[in-house]
């Protein structure tokens, strides 16, 4: 999403959800007397407004967090099993498709009709998909309620460019620094929450608690953030947005069922190859339409730079997902033949704390290292280290302290990746194309990470023991196999990563 701000300084993307590129954006006033939007002009009056807005934003941010992966994914075994289902995958999926495209969308809405009606909206929809997964009487309704959820991923947009439009510059920095952190800490708690409330009600009080925290959280935005004055001419390519949904949504089909159907099975080859055409077409409608408002700016894709960070990310962006979702499949499956360690889904996220510390400090540490290495050389050792880390655990899983030791050591690297992402867009799109690209590499990371989750689940599926009431028991096979398919997309993550352009001049310096 672009404002007319985007043009007059250098600023980061608030597309990318939980910090993304917004963290050098740039507001439309650096006035000490004068405030926007509804903030007291009194200077103390003001300040109290600021950082009462911006615990309201931290507060919805962790519901993005929240609806994505912090509180579901350590639930997925219990969701596998009250369903009686073994593609469980899609319980992921189906949300980050649905954010992959609505995201766009409502950065379009929002230039046209304000940034935070359409955070409102989003909260309300967000709560209705949880009240649909909690009442839910069967996977298919289930699913119905994630893609609503879906429009959880557009907070982050609408979040960082409202904070761009209402704040100071004097007090932006700090307070995107605040909300990363915050978020942080955030995700830290939720898989305790989680697994609380399911070891407690069982897996429904999850999206009950999902379902009422959007109400509290829009209270609070209606009575204590005010609305961006900016609006931007634009228009909803609607035609690109649903070529774009039927192409990767095919395109996951095809792999999430492809070993059900087999994989020559006609259906199985329609939906792929059937995926792929659709979005070929995608492709050539939005080149058509470049002049009249296109989905992405195709001039994007002749910056080498641009299009190294759009795959490397869609791998890299992933890991912590894949990796949250052996580690608790793992932790919470019953003991058998020596596999498996059978806690609870609260147990398992004790066990998986000291990996979220280790994430907040590699992520505060990517400043300080960079100074010295280059945001490029972080990138591609970080994806190393998770990648080294990964295979370790793909043959040393039997043991707590093995476990425990991995995932301090993924959460080292993996916060120190997640923290250098958006810096490198920074550092290699020039600022008035920031927005543009910004949101064109988030496509390519929802659509690309919802592939390599369902591609996860179907190596583990390949080696499966048997099915428990329709749900799957994996064996020692299934996760020497899940953990190398995540080992598999960090290496191949630092090897584009290396495509990205050197710069002698870092931007730390």
């Amino acid at each position: 999403m672009t404002t007319d701000n985007d043009a007059q300084e250098p600023g980061q993307d608030p597309s990318s959800p939980g910090g993304g590129i917004a963290a050098l954006a740039t507001p439309p006033s650096d006035s000490d007397s004068v405030t926007t939007d509804g903030f007291s002009t009194h200077r103390s009056a003001s300040r109290r407004g600021y950082w009462i807005a911006l615990t309201a934003l931290m507060l919805i941010l962790f519901e993005q967090v929240a609806m994505g992966y912090a509180m579901v994914t350590p639930v997925l075994p219990a969701l596998a099993a009250g369903f009686h289902t073994s593609e469980i995958a899609w319980a992921l999926t189906a949300w980050g498709l649905s954010g992959a495209v609505l995201t766009p969308l409502f950065g379009k809405l929002a230039d046209l009709h304000g940034k935070r009606r359409m955070l409102l909206i989003a909260l309300a929809i967000t709560a209705l998909g949880s009240a649909v997964c909690f009442s839910a009487p069967n996977f298919a309704v289930f699913l119905v309620g994630r893609v609503l959820m879906g429009v959880s991923t557009t907070m982050g947009l609408l979040i960082y460019a409202l904070m761009r439009d209402i704040f100071p510059k004097r007090y932006l920095g700090l307070a995107i620094s605040v909300t990363y952190t915050g978020v942080g800490l955030f995700s830290i708690a939720a898989p305790f929450i989680a697994g609380g409330l399911n070891d407690a009600f069982g897996f429904h009080a999850v999206f009950g608690f999902l379902c009422g925290y959007p109400f509290v959280c829009a209270v609070i935005v209606l009575f204590f953030v005010p609305e961006s004055s900016v609006r931007v001419h634009s228009k909803v390519d609607v035609p690109g947005l649903v070529l774009l949904a039927a192409g990767a949504s095919g395109l996951n089909l095809g792999i999430g069922q492809g070993g059900t159907w087999g994989w020559l099975s006609p259906l199985t080859l329609a939906c792929l190859i059937g995926g792929v055409v659709v979005l070929v077409l995608w492709l050539v409608y939005e080149r058509a339409r470049r002049d009249n408002h296109p989905l992405i700016e195709f001039d994007l894709l002749k910056s080498r730079a641009v299009v190294a960070l759009m795959f490397a990310g869609s791998l890299i962006v992933s890991l912590a997902s894949l990796y949250s979702i052996l580690n608790f499949t793992l932790l919470q499956m019953p003991v058998i033949h020596g596999v498996g360690f059978g806690l609870t889904t609260a147990g398992a996220a004790l066990w998986t704390f000291g990996g979220g510390i280790a994430g907040l400090a590699g992520g505060l540490s990517v400043g300080t290292l960079a100074k010295r290495t280059g945001f490029r050389f972080l990138l591609v050792c970080g994806s190393v280290f998770i990648g080294v880390v990964a295979v370790y655990l793909a043959f040393q899983h039997t043991h707590p302290w093995q476990l425990i030791t991995a995932t301090i050591l993924f959460g080292l690297g993996g916060g120190a990746v997640a923290g250098v992402m958006p810096n490198l867009v920074v550092e290699n799109v020039p600022s008035h194309q920031q927005g543009a690209a910004g949101g064109l590499i988030n496509l390519a990371q929802g659509v690309g990470g919802s592939v390599w989750t369902q591609l996860l689940f179907t190596v583990m599926l390949s080696t499966v023991v048997t099915f428990a009431n329709g749900t799957p028991v994996y064996n020692n096979a299934s996760f020497v196999a899940g953990y190398l398919f995540t080992a598999a997309c960090a290496f191949a993550g630092s090897l584009l990563a290396l495509l990205i352009p050197r710069h002698k001049q870092q931007l730390t310096e």
